[in-house]
């Protein structure tokens, strides 16, 4: 009983990387078998990067629960996490950026990620707190674009959307995502100790502003979401100094 309890949380990151795994192949199959459609290939792998942030979740969860924490628990994650929220936001940046040659800036991304892991992972300062952006929400960030190119057709029919298919746009947003994972910025934890409004008024600030947002731009608010949670992270540490 032991053995099945300890690993229950390992299985749920394997799915972690299983949805990873997933999201890359479709990634790669439209764009050998369909390359008119890659973007759809991108956007139909975003819901599997979602699913696998889900599993991430739930991992940490189940293991604080089953209180079931290991080393070997620990690297999983972020060898899952890698493959998840590194490589396949990675590539998705490739097929976005319309340049043959600026396109491999989207590489960037797992290398920071991997350096932004390794760190998280040797850090003891990170247990309240973030330095850095963390992977799933940065894997977060990226992920919206294809979403909203393929499925948000109002913004599309205003013209909204015509800057997001540049290079410069998807080249500098590449440089950004790799650069906000390795830079040591204080983000706060969305973990709470208690439900407090004095203990945990940025938080809820952040929660309310993002529901406001999910429920008015829907695909669109996702990076608005990433965007303020940076804002508010360096807001918050400034009033504290």
């Amino acid at each position: 009983m032991n053995f099945i309890r300890n690993n229950i949380p390992n299985a749920i990151t394997l799915l972690n990387l299983l949805c990873g795994c997933i999201a890359l192949s479709l990634i790669l199959l439209y764009v050998h078998t369909r390359p008119g459609f890659a973007l759809d290939g991108s956007a139909a792998a975003a819901w599997f990067v979602a699913g696998a942030m889900v599993a991430d979740f739930f991992d940490g969860l189940a293991a604080r629960l089953l209180n079931s924490k290991s080393l070997i628990g620990r690297e999983l994650d972020s060898l899952a996490d890698l493959v998840s929220f590194g490589v396949v936001p990675g590539i998705m940046l490739v097929i976005l950026i319309p340049s043959e040659v600026f396109c491999w800036l989207g590489l960037l991304v797992p290398l920071c990620a991997a350096i932004r892991l390794a760190k998280f992972n040797t850090d003891e300062r990170q247990s309240e707190r973030f330095l850095g952006l963390p992977t799933p929400a940065n894997a977060l960030f990226i992920i919206s674009f294809p979403l909203i190119l393929a499925h948000q057709a109002y913004w599309n029919d205003i013209y909204l959307l015509h800057p997001l298919r540049s290079t410069v746009f998807f080249s500098a947003i590449s440089v950004a995502c790799s650069a906000v994972m390795v830079v040591p910025i204080p983000l706060f934890s969305l973990k709470m100790k208690n439900i407090s409004w004095k203990d945990n008024q940025v938080r809820y600030l952040f929660a309310i502003a993002a529901l406001l947002a999910l429920a008015l731009l829907h695909f669109m608010a996702l990076p608005v979401i990433i965007v303020l949670y940076i804002v508010l992270s360096v807001a918050d540490n400034i009033l504290k100094r």
